[in-house]
């Protein structure tokens, strides 16, 4: 598709109290995500080979993509952070890949649960349904267990289970 999704534009910056009140950039976000990914072993690798590729047009040294993950990543040329090709009900997107490890900008919280934290607890909608949250995540951002992930904070939620009941067979 075509220029910069940036889908970590839509959410909303961490509250003072998860950042140490400070305010928190779209390009600190990527940035930090950037440096995230180059340390995580199985996306550092993706990220590093597709610059490689992308600097020497060619696949010299290394191990080689596969064809699937030249087909479903990229590197954004904005700012360097490896994409993930989203498909959608309609069309889809370039997202930015969640790599496993805490989010340096909110210590407390690994990268995937504070954007699942900022996709399910929306300020104007409250806590979205289990299907709602995966659908928005999968415009927002991606990683290979998200659906797992997300349906075990789902089913750990207090709001939720407080304020949603189940009928009774």
């Amino acid at each position: 598709t075509g220029g910069p999704d940036h889908s970590l534009l839509s959410l909303p910056t961490p509250s003072p109290s998860l950042s140490q009140g400070t305010e928190v950039t779209v390009p600190q976000v990527r940035q930090a995500l950037r440096a995230a990914q180059l340390a995580d072993r199985d996306f550092g690798r993706i990220l590093r080979r597709l610059e490689d590729v992308a600097s020497t047009k060619s696949a010299k040294a290394g191990a080689p993509l596969t064809a699937r993950e030249r087909e479903d990543y990229r590197v954004s040329p904005e700012d360097g952070v490896l994409e993930y090709h989203s498909q959608l009900h309609v069309g889809s997107v370039w997202v930015p890949v969640l790599p496993v490890g805490n989010c340096s900008l909110v210590p407390h919280m690994s990268w995937r649960r504070w954007i699942w934290t900022h996709v399910h607890e929306a300020v104007l909608s409250g806590h979205r349904t289990e299907s709602q949250t995966i659908h928005i995540l999968r415009r927002v951002a991606w990683w290979p267990s998200m659906r797992a992930d997300s349906c075990a904070w789902y089913a750990g939620c207090l709001d939720c289970r407080k304020h949603r009941s189940r009928p009774f067979r």
